[in-house]
């Protein structure tokens, strides 16, 4: 078996990890870095299958078995929908989840601190990335074929919480709040301007959030994590075919999904560029990602869910903005993302909010045009 190339003791025990799940697999196997996800590597062989194998992240997922539980839910109705629509790919839709040989889910690593668990994807497919408006139109069509087919006949209860709080936006700026008072590391002083810019808009975290809990919100299957990376699309055409994150999928609005897209798809920069300054809005995009959302799932939305959609990339930006200032106050140098990337991060993220901001009715009179 070649080995991938990336973090050694991730590599050793992936390539342990493959004998652990039933897969189909002839001839030379060969595993490589995925380099959407830490500590996930393709598995190809001579034959056609292709498999993700993932290390679950213990911190952020505890409990594998409620984690998969979703993950098994979801997957098998996103790949039975598709069907229904006229796939032939029994992975289209959604990576399929691969039971290990002891037929569970997901399988521990030999000093069992870690879970792995293997994913069966498409053949000749690469992670989307947003460069132009036509990626923009196909990551819009993506998440809005997704919940097209979550709002037809999903079989309830509801699905587990595996991510508590995640889009509390109004708590995520209380962190901060606190962060920048107590100041542990005494970073506060070296983005005071940025700081202060992130807090003066409680407004539009608490928006979203208080709209739920009056109902306002139709309550739906939301993704809860929508960056462009989740998509595998066809190398040779473009096109979406398979979702393979689906670890934060729960129930609630589906305007955290669009908001998300939205501040991911009309910043002009990556989100960890340096200089703040070269942050501007790309309108052009925003059109393009509605227009195929709209495609998709246009006939799902309410008449006060397409009002909210600036208002809801409003709010997932500062939200995106607040959590990455804590971070940059609260991490150690030693855990996780070096400080400096997260404070790159959140001043991206409070520059974009701020050019939304200023031009919200442009990007209003956008919503409306493809809406109509």
């Amino acid at each position: 078996m070649s080995s991938p190339r990336g973090d050694a003791g991730s590599e050793q025990t992936a390539v342990r990890m493959v004998d652990r799940f039933r897969l189909d697999l002839l001839g030379r196997v060969r595993l490589c870095a995925f380099p959407p996800e830490p500590h996930s590597f393709v598995i190809s062989s001579d034959g056609p299958a292709r498999y993700l194998l993932q290390r679950i992240d213990h911190r952020s997922f505890p409990d594998a078995g409620a984690l998969m539980s979703n993950v098994l839910r979801v997957s098998e109705h996103l790949r039975r929908r598709a069907a229904a629509e006229g796939a032939a790919s029994p992975t289209h839709g959604a990576a399929r989840p691969m039971q290990g040989v002891d037929e569970s889910w997901f399988v521990h690593d030999p000093d069992r601190a870690n879970a792995w668990r293997a994913l069966e994807i498409p053949d000749a497919v690469e992670p989307l990335e947003v460069r132009d408006v036509g990626d923009a139109e196909r990551y819009g069509a993506a998440i809005g074929a997704f919940h097209r087919r979550m709002a037809a006949d999903f079989a309830w209860p509801p699905l587990i919480e595996t991510a508590p709080g995640l889009h509390d936006t109004a708590a995520h700026l209380d962190a901060l709040d606190r962060a920048a008072r107590d100041d542990p590391f005494g970073r506060a002083r070296a983005a005071p301007a940025d700081i202060a810019a992130i807090l003066r808009y409680p407004r539009y975290a608490a928006f979203l959030g208080e709209e739920q809990r009056r109902r306002v919100l139709p309550e739906r299957v939301a993704l809860n994590r929508c960056r462009p990376q989740s998509i595998l699309c066809d190398v040779a055409s473009g096109a979406p075919l398979c979702l393979w994150d689906l670890d934060r999928v729960m129930s609630a609005t589906v305007l955290h999904d669009l908001g998300e897209m939205a501040r991911l798809a009309v910043c002009s920069v990556a989100e960890n560029e340096p200089n703040a300054g070269l942050v501007a809005l790309l309108p052009e995009r925003f059109e393009s990602l509605l227009r195929g959302y709209f495609r998709e799932a246009g006939a799902l939305l309410t008449g006060v869910e397409r009002e909210r959609i600036v208002m809801a990339a409003l709010g997932m930006t500062l939200e995106r903005a607040a959590r990455h200032m804590t971070a940059f106050l609260v991490t150690s140098a030693a855990d996780g993302d070096p400080p400096a990337q997260h404070l790159f991060r959140a001043r991206t993220q409070i520059t974009l909010f701020l050019r939304m901001l200023a031009g919200r009715q442009a990007l209003e009179r956008v919503v409306i045009g493809v809406a109509g």
